[in-house]
């Protein structure tokens, strides 16, 4: 009797152990680690932490801004509200939406967000046009 109970003890918490690393490693869908950038051949672009997308529990962070993670009529957006204040233009301030598509099979992460130069912009504003940029998984995780 004593076995029967240690057995199921030791696989109830197995089971616990697992379901909270599977829940704990994903966030609407996109699964927690860094992504870099992609270039128009596929090739990861190096633009350090600053230039990566980087997931973790509830947020997704670029250029040291915190995004919130939601899900809206089946679309998910990175969302961040700024707040006008010292030199935070109108353009820059308000409620912005990334829209966001993530791809299981292939691990990228495309995020249309305000461009400048054909690069994405540091700093969510209205005053720039929208173009997705693609980002790759790299090989760390984050939880």
């Amino acid at each position: 009797m004593k076995k029967r109970i240690l057995g199921f003890t030791i696989a109830a918490m197995m089971l616990l152990v697992v379901f909270g690393l599977v829940g704990c490693n994903s966030t609407q869908g996109i699964p927690h680690g860094a992504y870099r950038r992609l270039d128009i051949h596929g090739n990861t672009i190096n633009e350090g932490a600053e230039g990566a997308w980087i997931i973790r529990k509830d947020e997704a962070e670029h250029r040291y801004l915190k995004f919130g993670i939601v899900e809206i009529a089946e679309n998910i957006y990175f969302e961040i509200e700024r707040v006008k204040e010292g030199s935070c233009t109108g353009a820059e301030s308000g409620l912005f939406r990334y829209e966001v598509k993530y791809d299981k099979k292939t691990e990228i992460l495309t995020v249309a967000m305000p461009s400048t130069d054909g690069k994405p912009f540091h700093i969510p504003t209205n005053d720039l046009d929208i173009k997705e940029f693609q980002f790759k998984k790299i090989g760390i995780n984050i939880g």
